[in-house]
């Protein structure tokens, strides 16, 4: 059976020399692993599939589909839309391989079409940003409005902090003294009711050094391993080093 659908792109697993996989995330069917053939020439099908198919591209596609099947076969595919900034800008790219890796990681295999419309709103949000600094936080602002959209962020205001606590990030809480290593200082966690406000608009106004870049990301990301899905370590985190020390 041939179905069309819009898919956004997670990952590409070379499969044999042939074929490679590629796992795409769909509005209504989760995320769907297409058999994709390497190009036999610059005019092949196959050629043309492959210059849409990159890490979070948004694409439109033709697929055969049949039941009992893991691996589909994906026939045709186009950007819908082509997101130029994404794919030429480094510093976007770079971005877009850290959002795939993360998504790829700690989705579930039968996602709904509320997430899809909410990555793809986000990558409205990449395309259209302008400032360097936008950029340097674009990832803070993506978790952040992530764990909203989960359902796990927590919420509280400057008042609920009292002097000299620690936050637990494996409670969610404040504390009054640190029980394990990933527990935030009480010189930081003050701070956690101010950063928790940042989003895609206002993520410019954010003023950290690359540090303080590295340890929020990876706090945020340790939250959505106590409290949604445990996963690996993201190698994709190397690649944006760069993008720290605006």
């Amino acid at each position: 059976m041939q179905i069309k659908s819009r898919g956004i792109v997670l990952s590409e697993t070379p499969y044999n020399d042939r074929f490679s996989i590629v796992r795409v995330l769909t509005p209504s069917e989760g995320i769907v692993a297409y058999k994709v053939p390497f190009p036999a020439g610059r005019r092949s099908l196959a050629h043309t599939l492959r210059r849409v198919l990159y890490p979070m591209s948004e694409v439109q596609f033709v697929a055969e589909h049949r039941n009992g099947r893991s691996v589909q076969r994906m026939i045709e595919a186009s950007p819908a839309p082509l997101r130029y900034q994404i794919l030429m800008q480094p510093e976007k790219r770079n971005i877009a391989l850290f959002l795939a890796d993360l998504l790829r990681l700690m989705l579930p295999k039968q996602t709904d079409e509320p997430m899809f419309d909410f990555v793809s709103n986000a990558l409205e949000h990449l395309e259209a940003i302008e400032t360097s600094i936008g950029i340097a936080n674009y990832p803070i602002a993506f978790v952040r409005t992530l764990l909203d959209f989960i359902g796990i962020a927590p919420k509280y205001t400057p008042l609920d902090v009292a002097e000299g606590v620690w936050f637990s990030i494996e409670e969610a809480d404040f504390i009054p003294f640190s029980r394990s290593a990933s527990d935030i200082n009480p010189q930081e966690a003050p701070f956690i009711p101010t950063l928790l406000r940042i989003n895609y608009r206002n993520m410019h106004l954010y003023r950290f050094t690359g540090a303080q870049r590295r340890h929020i990301l990876a706090a945020m990301l340790d939250f959505i391993r106590f409290h949604w899905i445990a996963f690996p370590a993201l190698k994709s985190t190397d690649v944006l080093t760069e993008l720290y020390e605006r």
